[in-house]
């Protein structure tokens, strides 16, 4: 599993070798916010975590849940992703944004037909996955 959407300042300890999302912001054309905006939301939430994150780019808004993960079965990401995404435009590996392109286009929910169910029983894996990432470790 992959992590997406993990920056710095989202990361408790700081982790200086991931990007800042300063520097990843106004990346996204409005027709990509809107199209990974929408695939960031049908993603099954596999780790629930009853907190609010406040965004480090506007400290006066705080996201209930953001540091939540979410998961399509190849992605991980955190809940609060869906509004860096659509609010800032946020910079994504290109990898990620191929696969929401190519997925648009199915006749399913743009989840490559991976049932929710069996992605949220993988949540050890995807949390160890995540927290490898936060660290910096790849």
């Amino acid at each position: 599993m992959k992590v997406v959407g993990l920056f710095r300042e989202l990361c408790r300890a700081g982790t200086p070798e991931l990007p800042s999302i300063r520097s990843a912001a106004g990346k996204l054309t409005h027709e990509q916010r809107r199209l990974v905006g929408g695939y960031l939301r049908r993603g099954a939430v596999v780790f629930d975590v009853m907190e609010s994150a406040v965004d480090p780019l506007d400290s006066e808004i705080s996201i209930d849940g953001g540091p939540s993960l979410v998961s399509d079965g190849s992605w991980i990401w955190r809940l609060d992703l869906v509004y860096f995404v659509e609010k800032y435009g946020v910079e994504l590996p290109s990898e990620f944004l191929e696969q929401i392109a190519s997925t648009e286009h199915t006749k399913d929910d743009g989840m490559a037909g991976i049932d929710p169910v069996t992605i949220v029983q993988r949540w050890k894996e995807i949390l160890a996955a995540y927290e490898t990432a936060e660290k910096g470790s790849k």
